[in-house]
């Protein structure tokens, strides 16, 4: 900001009026990144600070009951004289007259917050229900109704407990539904990033091929304030979302002022029908809403990890696609079929392009290209459920090779006879091996009536190539980087899909 002050300066001195106020607009942007960033920066440290007061809260709930508890045992075995149990009695009501105070703070704090915490039913009421109990114990200490005394103390601190419990689970609650609602908003702006990039994308390519003085330029530049509108719907989601997810860090924001910033300089430039400046623009909106998507995957990944460690080890999500024979493997028979459909898929979009009727987009592109990603994962992971078993799987990673070299073809927007060709090998040898599986499990079930099977175990050299193999063969490694999000997307909805029909 310092330089830019400066920069500004020298300007104003040398009266370059241009420069100066392009100048000027740069530090506008910074300012309002800098109160956009402070604004969450500072929600997140108030959310902060009311989730550390209720677990203090609950801390020192606990420590009261444990010498209520202590005092009530006292008071009932006489161990002490009646004055020492009475100053003891004051202590602890004392201490539980400040809580009731930090207490109202912490509702006020929590009140104040865009979305306060859940702390329980009703805490007040509950304290001032507790200190009616403290209050009977004092005067019947003071009456020396130690037996009375000692009923109401353990009450008392019973309900502490009680109360710390409550505070407890609904925090945790609390937090956990915040994360899924949380993660269902950072999944939907995936969804809308990566679409909006779609969109971006065809548009460049039809206002490439189009005349600036014409009706359709017009209606593309007003399609381009459509996009503009429509990123700002997402920004200000993401701006709700990010005084939540402190995994959201500052350089989003600034993504997100950068695409703001290319795209109303791209605007002018269509206005003034500067095309090719105009592209430049769009080009970098594409881009940073690309690395947006990408950062956010990021952030999903982060907060799947938080969610399940919280879990204590359980998944937040079935995970499609699991080992071979598990609950939730895809069968042979479904990958076939999919691989069938996928097949038709892409002939239709093949004679439509010879029809005239124009080439798949990007979008559709990415569809298909994730849906044989999902079958090539679906096969993949039946291949590891019959290497367990001893199984060879030889022709299995033929087709999973051929699949990937598919999916390859697809991600770089390729349809051709000889890809169509390909296409119908795998889905020739996909059939074969379904035959040969249900061969195999019907050999198996013979010999089992006569015989145990034994087990057969991989070699540890062969299992060792075989996870160097897996390892190269990662589900996204051909995919395009600005794909990636959209990808775990639709590749997770494929794979749901064959599981369920």
């Amino acid at each position: 900001m310092k330089e830019l002050m400066e920069q500004i300066q020298e300007l104003m001195e040398e009266m370059n009026k241009e420069n100066m106020l392009e100048s000027m607009e740069e530090m506008e942007m910074g300012d309002k990144e800098l109160e956009m960033e402070l604004d969450r920066l500072m929600e997140l440290f108030k959310t902060l600070e009311v989730e550390q007061e209720m677990q203090e809260m609950v801390e020192k709930l606990e420590e009261l009951a444990e010498e209520q508890e202590g005092l009530a045992e006292e008071t009932e075995k006489q161990e002490d004289t009646n004055e020492e149990l009475e100053e003891k009695q004051e202590d602890i009501n004392e201490e539980f007259d400040k809580l009731q105070e930090k207490m109202e703070e912490l509702e006020k704090k929590n009140e104040e917050l865009e979305r306060p915490k859940d702390m329980g039913d009703e805490p007040s009421e509950e304290m001032e229900d507790i200190e009616q109990d403290l209050d009977d114990s004092q005067e019947q200490l003071e009456k020396q109704q130690n037996k009375k005394a000692s009923k109401s103390q353990k009450k008392a601190a019973e309900k502490m407990k009680k109360m710390a419990q409550s505070m407890q689970n609904s925090m945790q609650s609390g937090e956990m539904e915040q994360m899924e609602e949380d993660m269902q908003a950072l999944r939907q702006l995936l969804e809308n990033l990566v679409g909006l990039s779609f969109e971006q994308e065809d548009l460049m390519a039809n206002l490439d091929e189009s005349t600036v003085n014409t009706p359709v330029y017009v209606g593309l530049v007003q399609q381009q304030y459509k996009l503009k509108d429509d990123f700002g719907l997402i920004k200000d989601s993401l701006q709700a979302l990010a005084k939540r997810v402190f995994q959201i860090e500052s350089f989003v924001v600034e993504k997100v002022s950068e695409v703001d910033d290319n795209l109303e300089k791209g605007l002018e430039l269509l206005e003034e029908r500067q095309k090719p400046q105009a592209a430049d623009n769009q080009q970098r909106t594409m881009k940073n809403v690309n690395d947006l998507a990408l950062m956010l995957s990021e952030v999903m990944e982060q907060m799947q990890q938080q969610m399940s460690s919280m879990m204590s080890g359980s998944q937040m999500c079935n995970k499609p696609g699991g080992a071979g024979g598990k609950p939730g493997s895809v069968p042979m028979d479904k990958i076939s079929q999919g691989q069938k459909q996928l097949n038709e898929q892409m002939q239709q979009m093949k004679d439509g392009m010879k029809k005239g009727k124009g080439g798949p987009g990007s979008k559709e592109f990415a569809k298909m290209a994730a849906r044989q990603a999902a079958l090539r994962k679906a096969l993949r992971d039946l291949k590891k459920q019959g290497q367990e078993k001893g199984q060879g799987g030889q022709e299995l990673q033929q087709i999973l090779d051929q699949m990937d070299k598919i999916e390859t073809e697809l991600v770089n927007k390729n349809l051709t006879n000889e890809m169509m060709k390909r296409q119908e090998e795998i889905l020739t040898r996909l059939l074969e091996a379904e035959k040969a599986d249900r061969q195999r499990k019907f050999d198996n079930k013979r010999k089992a009536e006569t015989a145990m099977q034994q087990e057969r175990k991989i070699p540890p050299s062969m299992e060792e190539y075989l996870k160097k193999r897996e390892a190269e063969l990662e589900l996204y490694k051909t995919v395009n980087p600005s794909l990636r999000p959209y990808y775990k997307i639709l590749v997770e909805e494929y794979i749901n899909q064959l599981k369920e029909d």
